[in-house]
């Protein structure tokens, strides 16, 4: 009879406990470290035309006659590569994943063999333009093979995971990943800032995502575009830092935006921005990514 009553009271309190864990989620009180993701959701657009995903153009003008940078962390010129190689399809997860790669070589000197990620100038370090050579063009079809992205027709979260792990334990060094999501619409600026602070980079994941070419301000004419495509298919960025602006227009504020600096992934290896708080973004999870 003892033993029937302490069963039934554990599972009263069980379902007590469950339900108070439920209610801190959906008020958002308790905050999970990213999204819940389908375990077979496939990252691949290419950002081309040709990829898996449709495109629509997101670009818009807005009026104000100035604006103000209120907050800004980045690195200065990163590495962004992309597939000139005709034998890799939909391979967004490799991509970020040498960026990754290419970032921390320039400390981890065997994470590419024989080459020289960039050159310090009294700005700072800058790393080179993707100048497809053999020792990064195997470098990508190595992760590109340890991604199992042709077996996916792109890659999924735990295949660049293990993959990205294992390209860098066979090089002699060791990875280690620290979360920065905020939610589906933004991410831990303030980890962001911390780990861009001590020379690391972070990578996005999403289910759907915009990315931005370029912020104008024309001061003469009044008014600023921002030039962006929304895209459909999922995708996967390394990121670099973040900027916050303010617009104003006869002194009053006119927005305050907030844009991740990232590498695109796409197979033409543009530079350029994600916006945050945008209806056509969903973050999967961000993640800040070590290699010591």
């Amino acid at each position: 009879m003892k033993n029937a009553v302490e069963k039934i009271l554990f599972s009263i309190l069980a379902f007590a406990l469950c339900a108070i864990l439920s209610a801190l989620l959906l008020c958002g009180n308790l905050k999970p470290a990213y999204a819940v993701v389908d375990e077979h959701t496939v990252y691949r657009d290419d950002g081309t035309y040709n990829g898996t995903g449709t495109q629509t153009s997101g670009t818009y003008d807005f009026i104000c006659d100035d604006y103000k940078v209120l907050d800004e962390a980045c690195h200065i010129k990163p590495p962004s590569f992309g597939n000139g190689y005709s034998s890799m399809a939909n391979a967004c997860g490799p991509l970020a994943g040498m960026n990754i790669v290419a970032f921390y070589d320039r400390w981890c000197e065997n994470l590419i063999p024989d080459y020289t990620p960039g050159v310090m100038f009294s700005t700072g370090y800058q790393y080179y333009a993707d100048r497809y050579l053999s020792q990064t063009e195997n470098a990508i079809k190595s992760l590109y093979g340890l991604m199992k992205t042709a077996e996916y027709g792109g890659t999924t979260s735990a295949n660049f995971k293990s993959g990205l792990n294992t390209y860098v334990k066979n090089a002699g060094y060791k990875l280690s990943s620290t979360s920065f999501y905020g939610n589906t619409k933004t991410v831990n600026l303030n980890a962001l800032k911390t780990a861009i602070q001590q020379d690391k980079v972070g990578l996005l994941m999403c289910s759907r995502f915009n990315f931005v070419y370029d912020v104008n301000f024309y001061k003469e004419l009044c008014y600023a575009k921002v030039v962006k495509t929304n895209f459909d298919a999922g995708h996967m960025m390394m990121v670099t830092g973040y900027r916050t602006v303010q617009f104003y227009l006869n002194n009053s504020v006119v927005c305050t935006e907030t844009f991740l600096y990232v590498c695109s992934s796409f197979s033409t290896g543009e530079r350029g921005y994600v916006q945050l708080n945008d209806d056509y973004l969903v973050i999967d999870e961000a993640l800040i990514y070590t290699i010591s």
